[in-house]
């Protein structure tokens, strides 16, 4: 595991970029919010983590919303067919506390919820 300490020792500057070393790491796990934005934000920054470490693998988890499941499994393929070191475990639907959508006053609601019932099956 690498520490905020060791990440803060790892880091060195060359030509001007930042450029951050895992020495012992071979597998970076990242948990999503059920959202189809917040999905291509953790493939990005798993982007970046490959192009300073090639030999990493990136790991995507994420939360199953029903409404936007066709778009996310779309993006999920195209992405794994040209980033093979970035995999998708994605968790299984989950029931809501309120029942319908409709019944939260935000989505930010639903997507804490969707992430916090979703703890037993990491």
């Amino acid at each position: 595991h690498l520490s905020i300490s060791d990440a803060a020792k790892a880091r060195s500057i060359v030509g001007g970029a930042v450029v951050v070393e895992f020495p012992s790491m071979e597998r970076v796990v990242f948990y999503a919010l059920p959202a189809v934005g917040h999905l291509m934000s953790m493939v990005e920054l798993g982007k970046l983590f490959l192009s300073q470490n090639p030999s990493l693998s990136i790991t995507i988890l994420s939360p199953t919303l029903p409404a936007q499941y066709n778009l996310i499994s779309s993006y999920i393929s195209s992405v794994s067919s040209v980033f093979p070191a970035i995999t998708f475990h994605t968790l299984p639907p989950v029931p809501l506390l309120l029942g319908n959508p409709s019944n939260y006053s935000n989505r930010e609601q639903i997507a804490f919820e969707i992430v916090r019932n979703n703890n037993t099956n990491l």
